[in-house]
C-alpha cells in the first residue's frame, strides 16, 4: 500500500491534541517521505519474506531476525518502524477517534487462532471489516490486520527506564524529552516532545478504561523493545488498537502471536 508524500504538523495546546495535514508544503510543518507498506503482515521464511494473500503470518522469531529477512528484498526495505506514527496521524485525522476498534471493528481478537491473509480482500482500499465479531480482521485504507491477529514488531524503536530513543535512519538517532508511563493500565495522555512532534507514547495511564482514550499499554524496566496493535487470544477484546503498545519485552522476544510487516522506503 503506497502512501504518499504529504506534510504534518502536531501541537498541543493548553492540554489539547491537534494533528494537520497537507498536500503542499505549509509553514511549521513537516514532510512526510512517500513509502510502501505491506497490505500483509509478513509471511513466507528465512529465505524470502513476502506481503500477500492466504498465508498465516510468520512468527516465532526475533525482531533481529525480522529485520535481515526483510533487507534481504533490497537495500529500500526494511521491516515497519517509526513510520507507524504517520499511520496513526493519518488514521486521526481521517476519524479524529482514538477508538480504533470501534471505528474499524474488533480485529482478530477473542479467536484463539491466528487467520490467514486475505480475508479483508474484497474491501480493497476501504477501512472496516467484513465480521466483526472478534475473530476476523481488520483493515485501514489497504493495511490488513493494522491490529490484532498477531503483535507487529515496531523496528528503530528502544525504550531503556521508559526513556525512549527513535532511530529515524543510521545516522539519526535521537531521545525523546519525555519519558513513558511506568506502570500498566489504559493511557490517558499521550507525550508530546517538539524536536519531535510525531512520536507519541503514553505518559500517564489509568485503571478504568471507561477513564481512557480505550487502548491499553504494557511496560517494563530495563531495556525493552516496541510492539504495537495486539493479538487474538486475548481474554478481553477491547484493549486492542493502534494505540495498543507493548514496551515491555526484550530484543530476544520470539513467540507464536508475534510476527512483522515489510515496509519499503521510497
Amino acid at each position: 500500500t503506497r502512501i504518499p508524500e504529504f506534510y504534518y504538523k502536531r501541537e498541543q495546546v493548553d492540554g489539547v491534541e491537534y494533528q494537520y495535514i497537507s498536500k503542499y508544503p505549509q509553514e511549521g510543518y513537516t514532510k512526510s517521505e512517500a513509502f510502501s507498506i505491506g497490505r500483509y503482515t509478513m509471511s513466507g521464511n528465512s529465505t524470502k519474506v513476502y506481503s500477500r494473500s492466504g498465508y498465516t503470518p510468520l512468527v516465532n522469531t526475533t525482531i533481529t531476525n525480522f529485520r535481515t529477512y526483510a533487507r534481504k528484498l533490497g537495500d529500500d526495505f526494511g521491516q515497519l518502524d517509526w513510520r507507524y506514527f504517520i499511520l496513526q496521524l493519518l488514521y486521526l485525522v481521517e476519524y479524529a477517534d482514538y477508538n480504533s476498534q470501534e471505528v474499524l471493528g474488533l480485529g482478530n481478537t477473542t479467536n484463539t487462532s491466528t487467520v490467514a491473509s486475505g480475508g479483508c480482500d474484497t474491501l480493497g482500499m476501504k477501512s472496516g471489516t467484513l465480521i466483526n465479531d472478534g475473530k476476523h480482521s481488520v483493515i485501514y485504507r489497504g493495511i490488513e490486520d493494522v491490529f490484532g491477529n498477531i503483535w507487529q514488531f515496531v523496528d528503530g524503536i528502544n525504550i531503556n527506564n521508559h526513556q525512549v530513543s527513535i532511530s529515524y535512519d543510521s545516522e539519526n538517532n535521537k531521545s525523546l524529552t519525555y519519558k513513558t508511563a511506568t506502570a500498566d493500565g489504559y493511557w490517558n495522555k499521550l507525550g508530546f516532545d517538539p524536536i519531535n512532534p510525531l512520536i507519541s507514547f503514553p505518559i500517564s495511564v489509568v485503571s478504568k478504561e471507561g477513564e481512557s482514550e480505550v487502548d491499553y499499554y504494557k511496560q517494563n524496566t530495563g531495556n525493552r523493545i516496541a510492539l504495537v496493535g495486539g493479538r487474538r487470544g486475548n481474554d478481553s477484546s477491547n484493549v486492542i488498537g493502534l494505540w495498543y503498545w507493548a514496551n515491555d519485552s526484550y530484543a530476544s522476544y520470539s513467540v507464536s502471536y508475534c510476527g512483522a510487516r515489510i515496509l519499503r522506503y521510497n
